[in-house]
């Protein structure tokens, strides 16, 4: 006696477990998934090496760190600082000049400067 293949009907080898790689199984949308989140976890993030301020930067944002560089040290006038402009060689210069450090001496502590800030 043949089966008629019907509802609830199985060949032989198929399971009633649903197909996921059917046509009509994702309907062709992504995954609901964001990039780099597989079961729940999250790929680690790159992390970039941390690097103290450069000089350049120390330029382009001299406006703003003006008030931490005159708070750092207060002997220096306004002068002196319109003068610096965010150059570390002057501001170099200047340390030595007003506090009597070594040039060494300034870059060491302008650099300890910058990598707080």
């Amino acid at each position: 006696m043949a089966r008629a293949l019907g509802a609830g009907c199985m060949q032989d080898g198929e399971t009633d477990a649903p197909n996921l790689h059917s046509a009509g199984a994702h309907s062709g949308r992504k995954p609901r998934h964001p990039k780099g989140v597989r079961a729940g976890r999250r790929e680690a993030p790159i992390l970039l090496p941390w690097r103290p301020m450069n000089t350049d930067t120390l330029k382009g944002q001299w406006l703003q760190l003006k008030g931490q560089v005159r708070k750092q040290w207060g002997k220096l006038t306004d002068d002196d600082l319109d003068q610096i402009q965010g150059t570390t060689e002057i501001l170099a210069g200047k340390l030595q000049e007003r506090y009597g450090r070594s040039k060494d001496e300034a870059s060491k502590e302008i650099d300890r400067f910058l990598a707080s800030v």
